[in-house]
Order: structure tokens, then C-alpha cells, then sequence
């Protein structure tokens, strides 16, 4: 399987896990100064007519389309609203939300869309993902007159900081062997309960998962509890509470959710690269906005966006097109 295929079904199994937040982690500071800015994007916008045709790229759970919908009723407006994503479970989850909303899954370098179809064209932290040939695309796709926005990971940004100590943290994990070093010491476990081994069987796996755990908490120590999104933490409180209660719990579930969270380290870090490796810096911004150009919309609006203590947490980019 090629890394973007893998990296592809690491994002769909996120988005079927019924996340209800879009990236980056939702809550505080960030939801509201997005809210902010896409609400005045789409009333900006609104004045111009009574009827928006808007399409929202890499879609995530539809955050975007949320505040574009309510923002559209506020200004009596009839929205019009597409949604995609590279992810199918995605653009599910958007269109679970919001019925309304017309929905496809497609890579955002080869939309199916006619050129021209949009009067805005909208992408929040996604777009980028798709590299300069996704901006093109989503230029070729405004309508005269209408507009493009983005806000797109910078490289350096606290956001991108965050990322790197949750990669790490992710990869830490992994190569502390906790999970492999759990599932041997179960395994003893069960079989001296089972009469099958003698009890210093389960004695040495317990010693070889000793240092393991410590490992990790070491991690925890080191980054937080919630780094990763809270995934190191709760695998360690739950790999604690099974391993004082073995008698308690059934082998098959034990090593199922043993396989879960391998497969969920696995894939949190595929998720966490690509994030960082899609990050734009300024130089590439640059080439960006003159591919966009090439496609005739001009950039209104370039600077960053910051959450909270005036720290840049992403690119803001705007873009017109003539009438």
C-alpha cells in the first residue's frame, strides 16, 4: 500500500470515529476566532446576492459548512452548499449533519466540478494537503466575481509545534514496545491461570514490561497528558487498570484492544505527518498565490490568524476574481 493510500485510510477512520471536532483539536480560543472569520467571510459575501452557490474543500465533519449555513440564514440568503473531502467517511459525516448539503468524495487536486460553477469556494486547514495543484483547482472553480478562501497550516506555527511533540510522543510510544511488551506479559498471565505455565513465567514478562511503562510515563511527564489528543494517556491508564484486574477481564477482548491501539498509534502518526509535511512556509505561499493569479484571482487578503496570545497559528489567504 503507497504511504498516501495509508495515510488516506488513517483520515477515514478518524473521520468514522465520529470526531466532532475539525483540525485543528476544537474548543477554546481557536473555534471562536474561526467562527468569527468564516461568519464574516459569507456576509461579506451575501451582500452581493440572495442566492450562494459555496463549496467547501476538504471538508472535514462540515465545520466550514456549519458556520457558512448559519451565517446564510442570518443574511436571508439561499446557500447552495457542496461539500467534499478525499475521505468518503467525511463527506458522511458532513452531509450526516447536514442533509442539505451535496456531497462528494474526491481528491482535491481532480475536483469533479465545471469551472466557474462557485460564487465562493472555501477550505480550512485541508487544502493544503492537496499542495499547489489543489489551489489551482479550487481557483478554476470560482465564478467571476466570486472568491476564494483559505486557511491553510504554517510551517512553525504553534500548531505545528503542538504537532511535532504529538508525533514524537506517538513514535515514542511505539518504540517503547509497551503494547508488544503487554500483550507477552498477558499471555503468561493467562496461561499460569490457565495451569498452563508456571508463575515465574509471568514474573519475567512482567520485569521485561516494567521499564515499558515507565517509558511512557515518562512521555506523559514530559509532554502533558494531553498530547497526541489525549491517545498516550489513555492508553497507559487503560493498559493499568486491565493489568490490575486480569482475572477480571476475557483474553480476547484484552488482546483486541491491544490490536486497536496499535493499529490507532499506527495511524495517529500517519495523520500527524502528513499534517506537518502539508504545512506551507512563506516561500511556498508565495508560489501559491502566483499559481492562484495565473487562474485570474488576485490575493486581498494575506497574513496570519492567531488563536490566543498573539501567537501565528495559520496562513489567511483571500482571493478574488474580476467580474
Amino acid at each position: 500500500m503507497s504511504d498516501n493510500k495509508a495515510t488516506g485510510l488513517s483520515w477515514d477512520t478518524y473521520w468514522q470515529g465520529a470526531h466532532n471536532a475539525s483540525a485543528p483539536k476544537a474548543g477554546g480560543a481557536q473555534d471562536e476566532a474561526l467562527k468569527v472569520f468564516w461568519t464574516d467571510i459569507v456576509s461579506a459575501h451575501a451582500n452581493d446576492q440572495k442566492d450562494m452557490r459555496l463549496l467547501d474543500v476538504a471538508c472535514g465533519n462540515g465545520a466550514v459548512t456549519g458556520i457558512a449555513l448559519e451565517a446564510a440564514g442570518q443574511n436571508q440568503i439561499k446557500l447552495i452548499s457542496y461539500c467534499t473531502d478525499y475521505s468518503l467517511a467525511a463527506v458522511q459525516a458532513t452531509q450526516e449533519k447536514y442533509p442539505a448539503v451535496k456531497g462528494v468524495a474526491s481528491d482535491a487536486k481532480h475536483l469533479p466540478f465545471q469551472p466557474a460553477s462557485f460564487d465562493v469556494v472555501v477550505s480550512q486547514f485541508g487544502i493544503e494537503y492537496a499542495g499547489p495543484d489543489g489551489f489551482a483547482q479550487c481557483a478554476e472553480l470560482v465564478a467571476p466575481a466570486g472568491t476564494f478562501v483559505a486557511i491553510v497550516h504554517l510551517q512553525d506555527s504553534v500548531i505545528y509545534k503542538e504537532c511535532e511533540a504529538s508525533l514524537q510522543a506517538s513514535k515514542k510510544t511505539t518504540g517503547s514496545k509497551v503494547l508488544e511488551l503487554a500483550r507477552s506479559a498477558f499471555s503468561a498471565a493467562y496461561e499460569v491461570l490457565e495451569g498452563k505455565a508456571e508463575q515465574d513465567v509471568f514474573v519475567q514478562a512482567d520485569k521485561n514490561l516494567a521499564p515499558a511503562v515507565e517509558a511512557v510515563k515518562a512521555i506523559l511527564v514530559e509532554k502533558g497528558k494531553d498530547v497526541a489528543d489525549g491517545t498516550v494517556f489513555g492508553l497507559l491508564g487503560n493498559l493499568g487498570h486491565m493489568y490490575g484486574n486480569i482475572e477480571g477481564y476475557n483474553p480476547q477482548d484484552v488482546f483486541a484492544w491491544i490490536d486497536k491501539m496499535e493499529l490507532e498509534l499506527h495511524a495517529y502518526s500517519a495523520r500527524i505527518s502528513s499534517m506537518l509535511n502539508a504545512a506551507v512556509g512563506a516561500q511556498e505561499l508565495q508560489s501559491i498565490i502566483e499559481l492562484v493569479a495565473s487562474k485570474g484571482m488576485s490575493v486581498t487578503r494575506k497574513d496570519q490568524l492567531s488563536f490566543s496570545e498573539g501567537k501565528p497559528a495559520a496562513w489567511i489567504l483571500v482571493f478574488e476574481k474580476q467580474p
